[in-house]
């Protein structure tokens, strides 16, 4: 994601100094890239069910911003159609981020308005590393695909990966666990940096290399034995489940109400109140209710961005991965039942 994004800045341009448009809520190896490559972030807020705030936007368009990031948050549509109109009848480069999802067959729902699409295969996927960028624009000219692999973040996320299938067998988590601890986390974090640092920005104004890695092997490999289609229809099913029956559990809010979501859904986001007591329950049970994006960057503005930060402090995301059982959905409910009321 980071690569793909640091790639855009370098194909359309962008110098030091210009500024690109991205919700507050967020996450922070996003920002990563432009901060590097010296690309001022305008934050714009976004609503309690994650759609972009039109009107904030609209009032820092008079920044002259050069790009619009539009995130379609756990697989959902952003609902940003009216907003990538307007920008783009301001000149600004349209950014679709799809990481929370997979690519679809049908291309009229989402990934297609934005001038390149950037999907995360790992977050859904069971492969070490690999992002997928679709360029929609015929006037976007791409770079040619790197030819070196980051081995050290293969390998760790290798790991990680063979972590998580043994966790859907067991019905454990194991990994929440370890997340908890500072020191582990860390550790995880630094292992998965890049070995190749990003120079600073020229002081001639021209945008820094940033460091390109190729899609592992072994990641297109595993990529080409998947059915994408079965993948998707199954995460939808989980999704379904999961909606039917939290429907008795009360203290649980879906944030996307009763939509569905129209592919492959990362997992199925709720808000709940003494989220981290609730959070710390169901690990106890065996579940992984990781949050996603628990508090928001530090660089993101207090004033406006109240629902953001209202998702990011209540969120808590269950489990819909392919492997799920319909009696491990079951578990999965009945344990945040018990912990929202002993919770309370």
């Amino acid at each position: 994601m980071r690569e793909a994004i640091a790639d855009f800045v370098r194909v359309v341009a962008m110098r030091p100094g210009d500024s690109v448009l991205v919700p507050g809520y967020i996450c922070s190896a996003v920002l990563e890239p432009f901060q590097k490559m010296g690309i001022k972030i305008l934050f714009y807020p976004v609503d309690e069910t994650l759609a972009p705030d039109a009107r904030a936007i609209r009032e820092l368009l008079v920044q002259k911003p050069r790009a619009i990031l539009i995130v379609h948050y756990f697989g959902f549509p952003a609902r940003a159609e009216a907003v990538i109109q307007e920008c783009r009848e301001n000149g600004l480069w349209i950014i679709e981020d799809c990481a929370h999802t997979l690519p679809m067959q049908d291309k009229t729902v989402i990934g297609q308005q934005g001038d390149l699409t950037i999907y995360s295969l790992a977050k859904l996927l069971p492969v070490p590393d690999g992002a997928m960028v679709v360029v929609n624009n015929p006037n976007l000219v791409w770079f040619e695909s790197p030819t070196r692999m980051n081995r050290r973040l293969v390998l760790v996320n290798l790991m990680w990966q063979a972590a998580n299938t043994l966790e859907v067998k067991l019905g454990t988590s194991l990994r929440t666990r370890l997340r908890d601890k500072q020191s582990a986390s860390r550790m995880i974090t630094a292992m998965r940096e890049p070995s190749t640092p990003v120079k600073p920005p020229a002081s001639n104004g021209s945008a820094p290399a940033y460091h390109r890695f190729k899609m592992s092997s072994v990641a297109h490999w595993i990529n080409g034995e998947i059915d994408l289609a079965s993948v998707t229809r199954q995460r939808r099913e989980n999704y379904r489940r999961l909606a039917v029956a939290l429907k008795s559990v009360k203290g649980a809010k879906p944030i996307f109400g009763e939509r569905e979501p129209p592919g492959a859904p990362l997992g199925f986001p709720i808000l709940v109140d003494n989220r981290e007591a609730v959070r710390l329950k169901l690990i106890a049970a065996g579940v992984d209710p990781r949050p996603i994006w628990s508090a928001l960057p530090a660089q993101v503005p207090v004033d406006g961005f109240a629902d953001a930060r209202a998702v990011a402090a209540h969120n808590i995301v269950l489990p819909v991965h392919q492997d799920l059982t319909p009696a491990k959905l079951a578990y999965v409910v009945s344990a945040l039942d018990r912990a929202i009321v002993t919770s309370r």
